[in-house]
């Protein structure tokens, strides 16, 4: 917990003056004990609005999942029969829009968007590299194999790169006479 000082020392710091300046005004003993100050007093505020926000995020992430709900019983009770009309099928798709978008404002706030075994989170001291170092290979080789090439090729192209892979040959399909046969 911070003390009047040390938030009065941070509203200072915020006006610009230096810390050699907060310590004398505020009687620190010197300027990295006015350092120290200013950084608990600006760490206070920070903390609240963090707990703040986190509150604010498990409200607004209970309102969505009651939403989805409702949703999802509304989605039951519109389920388009086959002899539905254009306007039927139009609102159970409008629900169903609805609800994926539900889900996504969901996942953003959740912070499933992010990808937490990037390569250029090699600063994050609670993952040991040896954890996300072959995840990431992993994750790249998926990448490189599911990309869709950039450069598409024509037919012929393609046949001529399948011609030593797979010999083409005549295909013999014999010939009945519909005729002939009476059963």
């Amino acid at each position: 917990m911070a003390s009047d000082r040390d938030c009065q020392a941070a509203n200072l710091h915020r006006q610009r003056w230096s810390y050699a300046r907060i310590a004398e005004y505020l009687g620190y003993p010197d300027r990295r004990a006015a350092h120290r100050g200013v950084l608990r007093g600006l760490a206070e505020p920070a903390a609240e609005a963090a707990m703040l926000r986190s509150m604010r995020l498990h409200e607004t992430d209970e309102r969505l999942r009651d939403l989805q709900r409702r949703l999802w019983e509304l989605m039951e009770r519109h389920r388009p029969h086959p002899e539905a009309t254009a306007a039927d099928r139009r609102r159970y798709f409008r629900i169903f829009d609805a609800l994926l978008r539900v889900f996504d404002t969901r996942c953003r706030l959740r912070g499933l968007y992010v990808h937490p075994w990037r390569y250029d989170r090699w600063w994050r001291r609670d993952v040991p590299a040896v954890v996300w170092v072959p995840l990431q290979r992993r994750a790249d080789q998926l990448g490189r194999e599911a990309r869709v090439p950039l450069r598409w090729r024509s037919p012929a192209g393609a046949l001529r790169e399948l011609a030593p892979v797979v010999p083409l040959r005549p295909v013999l399909v014999p010939l009945i006479d519909v005729g002939s046969q009476h059963g």
